[in-house]
């Protein structure tokens, strides 16, 4: 009876080695590149899933650079933008840009966001400092919201923190925004950070181009009743990749855009808190 009981320890010995070294690694943090290799695997094998249709997306891409000029841009062009879609009966506008500049068109910006909601962004320059956008412009915005993010090792960014300085992300704000114009929408725990659940490629986004809409190009019944998100898609410009779009990869207004998107369908990823998985490790060695 002892020898049974010995072989069957010799034969567990070896797998609870294994597993103890493969929980480690895991706690170390060194099997994070396998996790990645994994996260977007997951993603490719799940699919994709449709973008919300409340949400459209006005790009600030290759042919408007070519037709209106290199940016940025004279804010007469955000002005113009924001006419048309007063006309539209957009329900919310969100400039993923940063205004933080003075300008001698910025009364005129102004006076017209005076008229239609707009979600301004916030940002930091090379040293940390705090970019916000100008005082008359920032008076009239109805929210404004944080972009900051950190990518992963890989390029990817996972997941948005809430709060930074004491402002929303930039997709909390707008949602924020939208539930006090349109409809209420609940927000997930904001104490923790928002893991992004990527709907699929941003191709299948709703999205015209810049110079398309004020040259009068697009059926401004596109816009009526939605969040319109205005931001820079151009080649070489502020490059993020998703699970999707790597090759060329997306833009952090796409980053946005998910976050807007996960926070409409409720639906952004829950993860499984660690103690846990490594308890699931040594049950399963």
């Amino acid at each position: 009876m002892n020898w049974r009981i010995a072989e069957i320890g010799w034969r567990i010995f070896p797998g609870a080695i294994a597993t103890v070294v493969f929980a480690s690694l895991l706690k170390l943090g060194a099997l994070q590149p396998l996790e990645h290799i994994a996260y977007q695997g997951l993603f490719r094998l799940r699919g994709e899933q449709p973008w919300d249709d409340r949400i459209v997306l006005v790009k600030i891409d290759d042919a408007s650079l070519k037709k209106l000029g290199r940016f940025p841009w004279s804010r007469q062009r955000y002005t113009e933008l924001l006419n048309q879609l007063d006309k539209a009966n957009a329900n919310l506008v969100v400039m993923d840009l940063l205004l933080s500049e003075r300008s001698a068109e910025d009364a005129a910006l102004a006076e017209v966001m005076s008229r239609i909601p707009v979600v301004l962004a916030e940002g930091e320059d090379r040293k940390g400092s705090l970019l916000l956008p100008i005082p008359s412009l920032y008076q009239n915005a109805i929210a404004t919201g944080h972009i900051r993010v950190m990518a992963d090792e890989d390029g990817i960014v996972r997941k948005i923190e809430p709060r930074s300085r004491n402002a929303f992300a930039l997709g909390i704000a707008t949602v924020n925004a939208y539930s006090l114009t349109r409809e209420t929408i609940p927000l997930p725990d904001v104490s923790h950070p928002i893991w992004l659940n990527w709907a699929g490629r941003v191709e299948h986004l709703q999205q015209v181009s810049f110079v398309d809409v004020l040259q009068g190009k697009v059926n401004s019944a596109i816009f009526e009743n939605k969040i319109v998100l205005v931001g820079m898609t151009a080649t070489a410009t502020d490059a993020t990749p998703t699970p999707f779009d790597q090759n060329p990869p997306a833009h952090g207004v796409h980053l946005q855009a998910t976050l807007i998107h996960n926070l409409l369908q409720q639906n952004s990823l829950r993860p499984i808190d660690q103690s846990w998985m490594m308890a699931l490790i040594l049950i399963v060695g």
